[in-house]
């Protein structure tokens, strides 16, 4: 027969002071005991000697060993979470100047520079850079960088052009559209469908083509009445 009777045991805190916790009979410590007389005694940092040497410690004792603190490897400042290894500043420092990606070359953030950024600000496109240094303002998120040649590498002054992002989507965009031209199988009358939609259609299974959905509905219907359903 289990028994809910509670024993009071006393227990010290580290800053000095006694504390009562009850206990079940049958039960022994649990992990949901109090370990200080007081949450506010519990989040200071009165510990000993021992215990303030230790370079993991955390301001809440409560979440002790959960979060470890670790040092920069240049200038020892005290990190959280770091891959690298190294402070926020230290980090930056030493990024490379420039890379490519994409298929296009970007660079350092200068300081103190307020236009459209990359990479959580980290790098900024060399070509919006060149040419907002060449007009003396920042490009607003409408206008486009294009280049001339085709060569987004090649980020020469003479070879950028500023453009609205509309006029840009149009310039690139395909001149005209490919049609196949097919026979309805109910109707017989010819009609144009996209290359695309139809090789999308023909990899779904379909096989047959209607010009309209009264042609495909008839058919449906005789495939119906073939089958012996109403």
């Amino acid at each position: 027969m289990k028994t809910n009777k509670k024993v009071t045991i006393k227990k010290i805190c580290k800053c000095g002071s006694v504390f009562t916790v009850e206990r079940t009979v049958e039960n022994k410590k649990s992990k949901k005991e109090r370990k200080c007389c007081s949450r506010k005694c519990a989040n200071s940092r009165q510990w000993s000697e021992d215990d303030k040497n230790l370079k993991s410690l955390t301001a809440n004792p409560w979440n002790r060993g959960k979060r470890i603190y670790k040092y920069c490897k240049n200038c020892g400042k005290t990190i959280s979470q770091s891959k690298s290894g190294l402070c926020k500043e230290c980090y930056l420092k030493s990024l490379p100047e420039t890379i490519v990606k994409n298929g296009r070359t970007f660079i350092k953030t200068p300081l103190g520079y307020e236009g459209k950024t990359y990479n959580n600000g980290k790098y900024i496109l060399q070509s919006r850079y060149r040419i907002e240094q060449n007009l003396g303002r920042y490009l607003t998120r409408k206008e486009v960088v294009h280049h001339k040649d085709g060569n987004k590498l090649n980020d020469s002054i003479e070879n950028l052009e500023v453009l609205l992002l509309r006029d840009h989507s149009k310039l690139h965009s395909k001149k005209g559209r490919s049609y196949v031209e097919l026979t309805c199988p109910i109707c017989y009358k010819q009609f144009k469908i996209e290359i695309y939609r139809h090789k999308n259609k023909l990899k779904a299974g379909q096989e047959l083509f209607f010009c309209s959905r009264s042609c495909s509905g008839k058919h449906t219907r005789s495939i119906q009445i073939n089958s012996g359903k109403k």
